[in-house]
Formats: structure tokens, C-alpha cells, sequence
């Protein structure tokens, strides 16, 4: 990265875009004052790529934010209309880009190879046919840590709002808001959420990832789990809904049991389920800092059918809580 940061740095200040002085741009070759002319002073609504700083502000604070936009510009597929909305895709629109997963995956690995990991059971994964795993959720980086961590391609069961630009907007600005409003006016940080939107949407689409609706429905994610588990996909989800604090587990939403239920009775097919913990992501990212991937044997709705359907989808709920806790090294929470 930081390599990265400098070559675009260097490529910049070449071609005249950055100016580490205060006061503007820097001249061109043929903007030196001539005989009994006066030098150039700089102009007060100085911009960078568009972004407006005031006279005097240090440039440097803005180095990231433009070569984040010349980055996002120059790698995105389609941009559409500011404003407009993106309806959430359904699973038959969901497709698998190979060669954007694996690049995906590489730089993953190469980050985590400055980290120490501790992992147990994941060469027992199988390398094909049908697979769920389950596992606690402590932060975003739990997603870059499992597709880092699992050869195969997985199939996340994402948020919505990684699927809708207005909505992946309002996610970034309420994570990233408390840190970029000391360092970056508002209307920076704005494209910073405009652009990092649709660099995501425009590339989730296309990883196999299939939403999960906020609020009381759940069709999507059930139609999504078993259209993927029919097609020999390896679905990887996060049963508690959303994250939780590093120790605790929440209670585990009933949206994979209804699914696995459906398959069970409808499909008659029987899909092994891997409880995964996972540890040490919610920590800054840094090298030598210590992750934990532990994933155990399956379990399978079948053995914990009971008369009524409530009854046995409550009962695998708490049975795959009960063994992803241990894993995970934290506690039962009542919420």
C-alpha cells in the first residue's frame, strides 16, 4: 500500500496535479514570468481534481482522496446517474466473476501472510458439492478474512445494503463519518462515499453474493441459500444477523433453518453445516497480529427434527450457536 500510495504520488506531481507547497498548482514549463512582468500569485479557490481547500490548507491531507478517485475512475465498469436507485438483485441475476475473485483472493492472502494465524479444520472442507458455514460475526473484515482463508469460491449472504448504491452510501458514511470529518471537508468525504459505493456495488454483484433483506422478511435469503446449495455452491453466513462484541455471541436468527427445512422436506437433500469461529478481526489491521480460524464437524438439520417445524428450527438454531461459541472462545448472549 505503501508503495502504492507513492508511485501514484510521484505520477501526480509529474503531471503538475500536486503541488506539496501551499499555495497552488505548480507552473508549468511555460508559465515563468517574463521580463517586466509580474510573477503569478495563487489563485484562492485552488482545486484538486474538483475537491475545493482553502488557501494555505496542506495538500497532503488530500493525497489519498485523489488517488483513490483516479483509482476508482479508471477501474469502474459502469457509473450510472447520481441519485439513481439500483433495485436489489435477485439470485438469478447474481453471477460469479472467476478472474475478479481469484485477483480478489490473492491480494487477501498476501495481507494476510503479515498476520499470524491460527487455524484448524479447514483442509477438512470439501472441494466440491454442497457446504454451508456458519459463523460468528465481529466485523467487516471477517468477509476478506474467509475468502482469504477458503480455496474455493464462496457464496456470501451479504447485507442489502451492498447491493444498492443510496444504501451502501449511508453504510459508509455512518462507519467511516466519526473518522473523515477531522481530516476531510464535507463535500470530500462525500465523493469519497459516492465512489467507494459504487466501486462496491458494481463488484458485489459479480463475487456470488446474494442479499439478505433488512426487517422481517427473509425470502430473498432463503431463496438464495437454496438456489445456491441446489447449484453445489459453498455458502458461507453469519446467523446472527449483524456483528457483535468480541466475547458474546447473539442469538442466532431463524433464516438458514428455514432454508435447510425447505431443502430437508421440499428438495430432499441433506447439506452438512460447518460451525466456524473466527477471532481477532475486529482489531486494526497490522502486521503480526493474531487471527484465529477454526472451523468443526458438521451437523445436519436431520438429527434435530421434532414434531412441529417451530420446534425444529428453533432446535438447530441453538445447537449451531451452541457449537460455534466454543470455536469462536466467547459467551452465550441473551439478546
Amino acid at each position: 500500500m505503501k508503495s502504492f500510495v507513492f508511485n501514484q504520488y510521484k505520477d501526480f506531481r509529474a503531471r503538475g496535479k500536486l503541488n506539496l507547497k501551499r499555495g497552488g498548482p505548480s507552473p508549468g514549463p511555460g508559465d515563468s514570468p517574463g521580463p517586466g512582468q509580474r510573477p503569478r500569485t495563487a489563485d484562492p479557490s485552488t482545486t484538486l481534481m474538483g475537491i475545493p481547500f482553502p488557501p494555505g490548507a496542506n495538500q497532503r491531507k488530500y493525497l489519498l482522496t485523489i488517488c483513490f478517485k483516479d483509482v476508482i475512475i479508471s477501474q469502474q465498469p459502469s457509473v450510472r446517474e447520481e441519485g439513481e436507485m439500483s433495485a436489489l438483485c435477485s439470485p438469478d441475476d447474481l453471477r460469479l466473476n472467476i478472474a475478479l475473485y481469484r485477483k480478489w483472493q490473492r491480494g487477501i492472502r498476501r495481507v494476510l501472510l503479515m498476520t499470524r494465524i491460527q487455524s484448524y479444520g479447514v483442509e477438512s472442507l470439501p472441494h466440491q458439492g454442497p457446504l454451508i458455514l456458519a459463523a460468528n460475526h465481529l466485523s467487516w473484515k471477517d468477509i476478506l478474512f474467509v475468502g482469504g482463508m477458503i480455496e474455493r469460491p464462496v457464496s456470501f449472504v451479504a447485507t442489502e445494503r451492498l447491493f444498492d448504491e443510496n444504501l451502501c452510501r449511508q453504510m459508509l458514511r455512518e462507519y467511516f463519518n466519526p473518522i473523515l470529518r477531522r481530516s476531510l471537508p464535507e463535500r470530500a468525504a462525500e465523493r469519497f462515499y459516492l465512489y467507494m459505493a459504487r466501486f462496491l456495488v458494481a463488484r458485489v454483484r459479480h463475487s456470488g453474493a446474494f442479499p439478505a433483506t433488512l426487517g422481517l422478511s427473509e425470502l430473498n435469503l432463503i431463496e438464495g441459500i437454496i438456489k445456491a446449495v441446489l447449484q453445489s455452491k459453498c455458502v458461507f453466513i453469519f446467523p446472527e444477523g449483524g456483528t457483535a462484541r468480541p466475547g458474546r455471541i447473539k442469538r442466532f436468527k431463524l433464516g438458514l433453518s428455514h432454508a435447510l427445512y425447505e431443502l430437508e422436506t421440499v428438495h430432499r437433500c441433506r447439506v452438512p453445516v460447518h460451525p466456524v469461529g473466527i477471532t481477532g478481526t475486529r482489531n486494526v489491521l497490522h502486521p503480526g497480529m493474531r487471527l484465529g480460524f477454526r472451523v468443526s464437524e458438521p451437523i445436519y438439520l436431520r438429527d434435530y427434527m421434532l414434531e412441529g417445524k417451530w420446534e425444529s428450527l428453533m432446535a438447530f438454531a441453538k445447537a449451531l450457536r451452541a457449537r460455534v461459541a466454543p470455536l469462536a472462545g466467547a459467551a452465550l448472549s441473551s439478546k
